[in-house]
């Protein structure tokens, strides 16, 4: 069941947290790191998932990216073909099957490639 919370004040902090250790994670490599999906728009209600995409030159590092992942607590999740253009992460590697005010928060991280970047999302 997918369950949408009222929106948490603490969103952008922990948006903040997280993009703080990917920044340190991947260094130059990241070109940009953005909270995006609906936990991103202030004031509304969303899933209690914090989505972040984080802009890379090339997916030709991915291994070195997702080892960097795993040092932070991300599995990547394989989507097949998928992969090519939009690699998946998730944080914590089990999802929860339930989720309460103290459970720590998932996170996702995809890797999105565009025109002239490549993305990671998370």
């Amino acid at each position: 069941m997918i369950k949408i919370v009222p929106y948490d004040k603490s969103w952008p902090a922990q948006f903040n947290a997280e993009a703080a250790a990917i920044r340190k994670a991947f260094g130059s490599d990241a070109l940009r790191i953005e909270h995006v999906g609906s936990t991103s728009v202030p004031g509304l209600a969303a899933k209690p998932v914090i989505d972040i995409q984080v802009s890379v030159a090339s997916l030709e590092a991915l291994v070195a990216y997702s080892e960097s992942l795993a040092g932070l607590g991300y599995r990547h999740v394989p989507l097949g073909s998928f992969d090519l253009e939009y690699p998946f992460f998730q944080k914590p590697a089990q999802w929860p099957s339930t989720r309460s005010s103290n459970a720590a928060w998932p996170w996702r991280m995809t890797a999105i490639p565009s025109h002239r970047a490549s993305a990671i999302r998370l």
